[in-house]
């Protein structure tokens, strides 16, 4: 095996054996939170395909919600 596969191999191991701490939630969920923390949503749907594009980490990184 060349270096570069052994090193490829070695970072499949690792990207496999990484656990997440959070859950994953559906965007009605992420949108239902968000809501519940405060934020005002008039076109739900609008939200969802928001959060699809830009996923809820890093759209909720812009705001100050309270929990």
């Amino acid at each position: 095996m060349s270096i570069k596969g052994a090193f490829l191999v070695s970072m499949v191991q690792i990207i496999v054996k990484h656990s997440y701490p959070k859950t994953w939630i559906d965007h009605d969920a992420q949108v239902e939170r968000l809501v519940q923390r405060g934020l005002e949503v008039a076109d739900k749907e609008n939200a969802k395909r928001i959060l699809a594009y830009a996923n809820y980490y890093r759209f909720t990184g812009y705001f100050q919600l309270p929990g």
